[in-house]
């Protein structure tokens, strides 16, 4: 088990970190409190790197200086073998292998972050992937976090991070945060920074799009938001405690389940009758 101290981490692998199965991240805290026999089972057995996040890989690592190694294949997709082996070789070294073309694009994604006023500040100056591990007051669980990038303004720690997206336009990617519980990132980066000595910090969203041309915004989520975030954190790390103490991790449960159809799908039955 890494040392829990006030003091956070520089020099840990991105493999190290998440390799850690004795504590709880914030990503393992959303997958257990939708289905922690799925969380156990994918904790047990890491599934292999997926080429659709290679993409989110490289551009964390041309902005923040710091990431992933990146090995750029000259060819023009992966049809070819050659290109598959290739792919294949990079990978069994640790690697992200992307192609000459896509490179390019996250290379203006990076100019397209520093391209917006308020982006390019964050960047301007602070710390990237760093790593943290605190231990919760009521559960004694052992809880890890890490931080994109750590930076101050106005004198108050921010922890600014980076999305790749389809769209960032604000109105549009609240359906993001929501999908994929960036409320819950949020509240548990914040009370990740506050264990370790970090008064009142901020949790900042910069997001840009994949596709050309690259737009950014910066997002911050109300009080509420954080709030709502750090209701459901206390529920995934109390049922992990649960499930870990008692070594048991329910699923959907054994009984049958009486189901009514949604209401998004009564207009297509009566047209149907």
């Amino acid at each position: 088990m890494p040392d829990t101290t006030t003091e956070l981490t520089a020099g840990v692998s991105e493999t190290r970190y998440h390799a850690d199965t004795t504590s709880l991240s914030s990503t393992g805290a959303r997958k257990v409190l939708a289905c922690p026999a799925r969380f156990k089972w994918e904790r047990d057995n890491p599934p292999p790197p997926r080429a659709a996040f290679d993409m989110g890989h490289v551009a964390h690592t041309l902005i923040l200086g710091e990431g992933s190694q990146i090995a750029v294949i000259e060819a023009p997709d992966w049809r070819s073998k050659a290109a598959q082996a290739e792919r294949d070789e990079v990978r069994a070294a640790g690697a992200v292998p992307i192609l000459a073309a896509d490179y390019d694009a996250a290379m203006r994604m990076r100019d397209g972050v520093m391209g917006h006023l308020l982006a390019a500040q964050l960047f301007a100056e602070g710390r990237p992937e760093l790593s943290g591990w605190w231990n919760d007051e009521q559960t004694g669980v052992t809880l890890r976090f890490r931080p994109d990038w750590l930076t101050e303004v106005d004198g108050r720690t921010v922890c600014v991070d980076l999305k790749t997206t389809v769209s960032a336009d604000p109105d549009e990617f609240i359906r993001s945060i929501v999908k994929f519980g960036y409320h819950f990132q949020a509240s548990w980066y914040v009370d990740g920074l506050i264990a370790h000595g970090y008064d009142d910090p901020r949790f900042v969203i910069v997001a840009v799009e994949k596709s050309a041309p690259h737009l950014v915004s910066v997002i911050e989520l109300d009080d509420t938001a954080i709030a709502q975030g750090r209701r459901l954190n206390r529920e995934a790390i109390d049922l992990y405690h649960d499930c870990t103490t008692t070594d048991t991790w329910p699923a959907y449960g054994d009984e049958c389940h009486l189901m009514s159809l949604p209401e998004w799908a009564l207009p297509d039955l009566e047209m149907s009758i």
